[in-house]
C-alpha cells in the first residue's frame, strides 16, 4: 500500500518522524558499539524489563545478524552472555540474556521473553532466520518453549542440564535442532540422556554433551562447541551460505577428538564421538569413514559392555532414586511421633551416599551417588522454601535440616534452615545457626530485617547484634 501524503503539515510531520528514527537509531548505535557486554540495558517499552547485551565486534546494522536468546534460572542475564561470548565473537552472533527470567511461574518467564524479543528488534538488525535460544536448568525449559510461547520459529536450542517444559512435546520442536549438555553429577542427567534419544529417533538434528561435572552451565570452551554446531545446522537447512573452510576446520578438530578417544582407549566414548561426526557432517562432508568407524567400534567388546554398563548404571540410579524419594516422602505425613524426624534423616543414608560421592574417583558410581544427592538436594531446598512460605516450621526446618546434611556449611542453606528454626520458635538455634551462616559468608542483613519469620526475635540482644554486625560488614551488599 502506498501512503501519499498532500499537505505541507503532512510533509513536515512526516520530516520529523524520519528525523526522529534516524535520530535514535544513531543514539542507539553510539549507547551500544560492538565488542562490549551492556548490563542491565533497560527495555525502551518497560523500564521494569532488562538484559545483557552482546554485540560481536564485527556487528553493523547494515545487515541482518543471528541472535540467541538467553536465559538464567537466577535471573542473571550476564552469565549465559559472558559464557557464549568467545563463541558468539567468532560466529558472528548477537547475545541477549535476560535479567527477569528465572525459575518461577511461567507468566513472568512470558512477559520477559516478550519484553527482550520486542527490545531487540527494535534497536538491532536481526535475522529472523536465525533465531536462538539457550539456558541452564529452569532456564534451559524457557529456551525449549521460548518458540511456542512467541509463536515464532527457532533455529535451534542450547539446553543446558533441562529438557523440555512440561507443556510442551518432543513432536512440538520435531524440526527444530537441540543442542544438550549435562554434567556426568547433574540430577537431570537421565532427563538429558532420554531427551536426546526421543529426539534422535524422530528425526530432530540433536547432539548431547557430557562432561564430568555437576548441575551447572557448561564451560565456554563447551559454549563455543554449541554454536559452531548450530552454524552446521545453518548450513544444512540454508539458513547460512555454505563455508567450505569452516566445515573443513570443524571436521579436523572432530576426528581430532575421536582419535584422542580412541589413544586414551576410551572406546565408548571414542564410538559416541564417531557416531556424532556421522550425524553432524552429513550432507556437508563425505562422513562415510566415520559411520564405518562408528558401526565397527559398536560391534566390539568394550562398547558392548560399555552401553550395557551405562544402562545398568542407569537402572541402578532409578531403583536408588525411587527407594531416596520413598523415604523422603515420609517427610509429607504426621511428624508428632517422638524421633520420627531422625528416623527420616537417618533413613535416607547421607553419610554413605556422601563418602562415596566426595571421592576424586572417576568411577560412574561415585558421578551416580552425586546424582542421588544432588537430586534429594534440590528436592529439600524446594521443599524448604514451600514449606517456609505455608508457615509450616517443623517441616520446614526438617527440609533444610536434610539439605544441610547433603551440603554442610552453604551459608545460604543454613540462613535457610536458621530461618525455619526461628518459624518453629527454636530461638537458640536460630541464633546459632544463623550465625554460622555469616562466619560462612552469608551477608544479607536485609532478608533478615524483612523476613516474618525472626519477628519473635526483633527485640532480642543477641539478633540486634547479628544484623547491626552485617551491616557493617565489608562484604554486605
Amino acid at each position: 500500500m502506498v501512503v501519499r501524503i498532500q499537505t505541507r503539515a503532512g510533509r513536515v510531520t512526516l520530516f520529523l518522524m524520519l528525523l526522529l528514527f534516524f535520530s535514535l537509531s544513531w543514539l542507539w548505535a553510539e549507547e551500544l558499539p560492538p565488542g562490549q557486554i551492556f548490563d542491565p540495558l533497560p527495555c525502551l517499552h518497560d523500564a521494569g524489563q532488562s538484559y545483557a547485551l552482546y554485540l560481536p565486534t564485527a556487528y553493523q546494522p547494515g545487515r541482518r545478524w543471528p541472535v540467541m536468546y538467553c536465559f538464567d534460572p537466577g535471573g542473571k542475564g550476564s552469565i549465559p552472555v559472558g559464557l557464549f561470548r568467545e563463541g558468539a565473537e567468532k560466529y558472528g552472533c548477537i547475545l541477549v540474556g535476560s535479567n527477569n527470567s528465572r525459575n518461577g511461574p511461567w507468566e513472568i518467564i512470558l512477559q520477559a521473553s516478550r519484553a527482550i524479543w520486542r527490545d531487540s528488534h527494535a534497536r538491532l538488525a536481526i535475522d529472523d532466520q536465525r533465531i536462538y535460544s539457550a539456558g541452564f536448568s529452569g532456564g534451559a525449559r524457557a529456551a525449549c518453549g521460548l518458540g511456542k510461547m512467541l509463536s515464532v520459529k527457532l533455529s535451534g536450542v542450547i539446553a543446558c542440564g533441562g529438557g523440555l517444559p512440561a507443556w510442551l512435546d518432543p513432536k512440538d520442536v520435531i524440526d527444530v535442532p537441540w543442542f544438550g549438555t549435562a554434567g556426568l553429577a547433574d540430577f537431570n542427567y537421565s532427563e538429558m540422556q532420554e531427551l536426546s534419544g526421543k529426539l534422535g529417533a524422530q528425526g530432530t538434528p540433536q547432539r548431547l554433551e557430557i562432561f564430568p561435572g555437576r548441575h551447572s552451565w557448561p564451560l565456554p570452551e563447551l559454549a563455543t562447541a554449541a554454536l559452531a554446531w548450530l552454524d552446521l545446522q545453518a548450513m544444512k537447512s540454508g539458513a547460512l551460505d555454505r563455508d567450505d573452510e569452516k566445515i573443513a576446520t570443524l571436521l579436523t578438530q572432530a576426528l581430532e577428538k575421536a582419535r584422542e578417544l580412541e589413544n586414551k582407549q576410551e572406546w565408548g566414548s571414542a564410538y559416541s564421538q564417531y557416531a556424532s561426526i556421522a550425524a553432524d557432517f552429513s550432507g556437508l562432508a563425505d562422513v562415510n569413514p566415520a559411520r564405518e568407524k562408528a558401526a565397527n567400534l559398536r560391534k566390539t567388546g568394550s562398547v558392548k559392555d560399555f552401553i550395557k554398563n551405562e544402562s545398568d548404571r542407569e537402572s541402578e540410579y532409578a531403583r536408588s532414586l525411587v527407594r531416596l524419594k520413598t523415604t523422603y516422602s515420609q517427610l509429607r505425613g504426621p511428624l508428632l511421633e517422638p524421633g520420627k524426624s531422625r528416623k527420616i534423616v537417618k533413613e535416607l543414608a547421607i553419610p554413605a551416599l556422601r563418602k562415596k560421592a566426595d571421592s576424586k574417583d572417576m568411577e560412574p558410581e561415585h558421578f551416580v551417588a552425586r546424582r542421588l544427592l544432588a537430586a534429594l538436594f534440590n528436592q529439600a531446598i524446594n521443599d524448604g522454601q514451600t514449606y517456609l512460605e505455608q508457615k509450616d516450621g517443623i517441616r520446614a526446618v526438617l527440609a533444610f535440616q536434610i539439605a544441610v546434611e547433603i551440603n554442610p556449611g552453604h551459608p545460604s542453606v543454613l540462613a535457610a534452615l536458621a530461618t525455619a528454626l526461628a518459624l518453629n520458635g527454636e530461638r537458640k538455634k536460630a541464633l546459632k545457626t544463623i550465625a554460622a551462616a555469616i562466619r560462612g559468608g552469608y551477608d544479607d542483613p536485609e532478608e533478615l530485617e524483612h523476613e516474618s519469620a525472626w519477628d519473635g526475635l526483633r527485640t532480642d540482644p543477641e539478633f540486634l547484634k547479628i544484623v547491626a554486625a552485617m551491616k557493617k560488614s565489608p562484604g554486605c551488599g
